[in-house]
């Protein structure tokens, strides 16, 4: 039986200093039966030359917006026009592991999954190793997810089924708000594959300045998004706080 089609998502904005080690990565797949859609968000810097070196290759969509509209209008605009049974997520700046979409297809075949993610490690700007992050603690569920958000986007693969009545919102933490929609409004069969298959990038930035942004994207996601009540939005964000110190994750690139 043919592999099911993946439809791999990268937006792109003034990323030429990684995007090229990114989109190798994703060309360097085992797993041979994907499209590549690329979305260059009106860049400024040579990101879209190092984008079209690439188009030679039937497996790459090269798509050059007119203005810069933001990472979510990038990604639903390679959404409408993904044709795979499954959609993946990968941001101009990190890098996945060769095996990553054969393994993360397998195991939803097997477990007849909708919604996988895996393991991942951080590296710095330069491609060293930071860490390794290890979600085998978080248990995937809706309320889980509340306390703290534990599911990278560039690990992600979504049967694209969740995605047709969903989008990445015009809001901070985008990701965030959209897998909290697909976990609550899908009676989902979630695997977390137990494997390092991604290197998430860190930038330099200020800590504590990222944090404040931070705490305030979320509660906008809680209470405008999530409609919590005050009450249970101040739970779930105290436990989103704590788990934001004890990650250690500084210097995390925001969104």
């Amino acid at each position: 039986m043919k592999a099911p089609l993946v439809s791999v998502i990268m937006p792109a904005y003034n990323s030429a200093k990684y995007v090229c080690d990114a989109i190798e990565s994703v060309l360097n797949q085992t797993y041979e039966n994907f499209e590549f859609i690329i979305v260059d968000d009106c860049s400024t810097d040579e990101t879209f030359s190092c984008i079209e070196q690439y188009t030679n290759d039937h497996r790459v969509n090269a798509v050059r917006l007119s203005s810069n509209h933001g990472v979510a209008y990038a990604r639903n605009s390679a959404i409408k026009i993904a044709e795979g049974k499954f959609v993946a997520f990968i941001d101009a700046d990190d890098i996945w592991m060769p095996e990553k979409l054969d393994r993360q297809i397998s195991y939803m075949k097997a477990k007849n999954a909708d919604f996988t993610y895996s393991n991942y490690e951080m590296i710095d700007e330069f491609g060293h190793a930071v860490r390794r992050v290890n979600l085998t603690q978080y248990q995937a569920t809706y309320q889980n997810l509340l306390k703290t958000n534990f599911i990278p986007t560039l690990t992600v693969i979504v049967n694209k089924t969740l995605l047709v009545d969903k989008a990445f919102k015009q809001i901070k933490h985008e990701d965030y708000a959209l897998w909290l929609a697909i976990f609550r409004d899908n009676d989902l069969q979630v695997c977390l594959v137990p494997e390092v298959l991604a290197e998430y990038r860190l930038h330099r930035a200020s800590l504590s300045s990222n944090k404040v942004k931070s705490a305030r994207w979320v509660w906008n996601i809680y209470r405008a998004e999530e409609k919590l009540s005050f009450m249970l939005s101040i739970r779930y964000f105290i436990s989103y706080m704590i788990h934001g110190v004890t990650k250690h994750t500084g210097g995390m690139k925001a969104q």
